[in-house]
């Protein structure tokens, strides 16, 4: 099935997703606080964003994308606008990827 990245967009931004709690791919618990602010100019998709990872907070910006192969297909592993992504949220987990730090 084809799911846009502006139907993720929806979903994560109105947190219409199955489940209160979602699990990430490592097995931690996601909770989301505030999903963030929708970026409409270049850089990652949403801005102060904030969850709980297995208990631990954080804040910074999430990533979306269809396929997590996007991540290197728009050349995010390179570009320091990336650095700052505490979470890439996507519809098919069919690669592992790395930032600039590894």
């Amino acid at each position: 099935m084809e799911i846009s990245e502006n139907f993720l967009f929806f979903i994560w931004r109105y947190r219409l997703l199955h489940q209160a709690r979602q699990i990430c791919v490592a097995g931690e618990l996601l909770e989301i606080i505030h999903p963030g602010n929708l970026n409409t100019h270049a850089g990652p998709d949403f801005t102060e964003s904030r969850l709980l990872i297995d208990g631990r907070h954080w804040a910074g910006n999430v990533e979306i994308h269809t396929k997590s192969s996007d991540w290197q297909l728009h050349r995010h592993q390179i570009n320091e606008a990336y650095e700052s992504v505490i979470l890439h949220v996507v519809y098919e987990n069919d690669v592992s990827i790395t930032n600039k730090s590894g």
